[in-house]
């Protein structure tokens, strides 16, 4: 997309980008409504799982995750999870709190690169019953998922996934039943392989959504000394902060929305089959999403970044270098390289 077919941020309504032949929804308002349209669907009508995967474990797996689907599998898991992932946070915050900043101080010794990359999937995996040191190593898992996921994944690429998504469940199915699961069970959710393949997408959406958060949140409190002092010394508005931090850098820059057949949509009518860019950056808390297919796991996320942030004030390590910072070389996802150290001014 160049500078002459990108819309304005704040230009109300949908935009048409004639280059890409997408739908822009950029403007909050129309973010808003076109995430809260019960209309639209979050995978083409063609093509449900990525086309590389199908017919293996990965698109299996993929195929069962409530954020990629649309219809009566969705509507019948979609409110157990939410309603058990809301009350297990809240009963366990206390327990959840030391998980995370265990893992991060443990994590930190090898740099803030992997503190950031490996402390809310291994916190999530942990929360599942799976051994930390199992936990810990499953980020060429995850990452193998990343680029199987990907338009553009060859046929290595998607035979690699597919044995990371074999890898991934068989330790969910190995470990102990955790009380994680037991409260998706008592919100009688009861379809073993549709809740055990999206336990395996808590930890996905932990590595590189929350990862993102983390580290931007780090970025925020590096930059601004008086920022983190105020943090250090009190227990500070959290929320805030983490609001801001998706606000002005937020992890995930867009999702996607299509319409299944003609349809209106903030006030524009589509043909069957279009495709909107959905803007979340500037929309504050909308990294999370809103509507029909909002993360179930935010405030699990919020938690993990407020409590792996505390360890990081607290744990005496020099800042990570932010002066010229660069982030990786992902279209979607906004998440900072760390490289080098700097002592904290």
């Amino acid at each position: 997309m160049n500078s002459s077919t990108m819309p304005q941020q704040l230009q109300t309504g949908l935009q048409f980008d004639a280059e890409c032949q997408h739908w822009i929804a950029a403007h909050p308002d129309t973010v808003q409504a076109v995430l809260h349209h019960c209309g639209l669907r979050v995978r083409p009508a063609a093509e449900s799982i990525p086309k590389a995967l199908v017919g293996g474990p990965a698109g299996a797996m993929f195929g069962r995750w409530l954020r990629m689907s649309d219809g009566a599998a969705h509507q019948a898991g979609k409110p157990a999870l939410q309603a058990a992932l809301q009350r297990w946070s809240y009963e366990h915050q206390i327990e959840w709190r030391a998980l995370v900043q265990s893992t991060a101080a443990r994590r930190l010794i090898h740099g803030w690169a992997d503190w950031m990359w490996v402390t809310p999937a291994s916190s999530m995996a942990q929360m599942l019953g799976i051994a930390a040191e199992q936990a810990d190593a499953l980020t060429p898992l995850l990452r193998a998922l990343a680029k199987g996921f990907a338009p553009a994944a060859d046929e290595a690429a998607a035979q690699a996934a597919h044995q990371a998504a074999q890898a991934l469940q068989a330790l969910i199915a190995a470990a102990a039943p955790s009380s994680l699961l037991r409260a998706i069970q008592a919100e009688g959710w009861d379809n073993a392989s549709d809740v055990q393949a999206n336990l395996a997408g808590l930890i996905w959406q932990s590595f590189e959504a929350t990862a993102a958060l983390l580290g931007n949140g780090l970025v925020a409190l590096a930059r601004d000394a008086e920022l983190a002092g105020r943090m250090r010394e009190r227990d500070a508005d959290w929320a805030a902060l983490l609001k801001r931090v998706c606000r002005r850098d937020a992890p995930i820059r867009h999702t996607r929305r299509f319409a299944p057949q003609a349809i209106e949509v903030a006030g524009t009518l589509l043909p069957a089959g279009a495709c909107i860019i959905v803007r979340l950056s500037g929309a504050g808390t909308s990294t999370f999403g809103h509507g029909p297919h909002a993360c179930p796991g935010q405030d699990l996320a919020l938690l993990i970044a407020k409590s792996a942030l505390q360890q990081a004030l607290h744990s005496g390590m020099p800042w990570p270098a932010v002066d010229d910072l660069r982030y990786e070389p992902a279209a979607n996802l906004h998440a900072p390289i760390f490289v080098h150290h700097k002592v904290p001014t």
